[in-house]
């Protein structure tokens, strides 16, 4: 019989901010739930993979079209879809995880609210940074580390090039925090 593993609890109610904290980070790579607000805690490292640097060049390439202005904001996932509509499973590879290019530095999303309040419009643009690398003049971190949905400003040693990024798979127990 599989008993689940049920966590030590924060030591007392009347422990300081502090000691929750200390308690907090001891336990924030294989998560847990704060014991001031009660939100999950989780320290991700997430791998910059072909997948969201295949969506990146189809975002350059769209740029480079004569008639579009490299300021100009592009609805990415309407692209996806028309540039990717013969090809529904590498549409359905691509679908979510390019946004995390953020993260990276490589592209920006449009500040804006849609009508139900969501702050996800869809419109995006390649940075400074995203020309760069797509150019092949730089290198960019192999992963980055994101807690409560920041990055973090941790050091990666390993740099890589955007042709690197595209021989590199994603793996799920990376992303589910299951590997180191």
């Amino acid at each position: 019989m599989n008993e689940a593993k049920v966590e030590a609890p924060f030591p007392s109610p009347q422990s300081s901010l502090e000691e929750a904290k200390t308690w907090l980070r001891a336990r924030f790579a294989k998560g847990a739930t704060c014991p001031c607000c009660h939100q999950h805690v989780k320290l991700y490292k997430r791998k910059l993979h072909k997948s969201m640097v295949f969506v990146l060049l189809l975002i350059a390439r769209y740029y480079r079209r004569i008639d579009v202005k490299a300021d100009q904001w592009l609805h990415v996932p309407s692209h996806i879809n028309e540039v990717l509509a013969g090809n529904p499973r590498r549409s359905a590879a691509v679908r979510a995880d390019w946004a995390k290019l953020k993260l990276w530095g490589l592209l920006e999303e449009k500040p804006a609210v849609r009508a139900d309040g969501s702050p996800r419009v869809g419109y995006w643009r390649m940075t400074q940074l995203g020309w760069q690398f797509v150019n092949r003049q730089v290198k960019v971190p192999s992963h980055v580390y994101v807690y409560n949905d920041q990055l973090l400003p941790r050091t990666v040693d390993t740099m890589v090039t955007i042709d690197e990024a595209l021989t590199t798979e994603f793996s799920y127990a990376e992303i589910m925090g299951e590997a180191s």
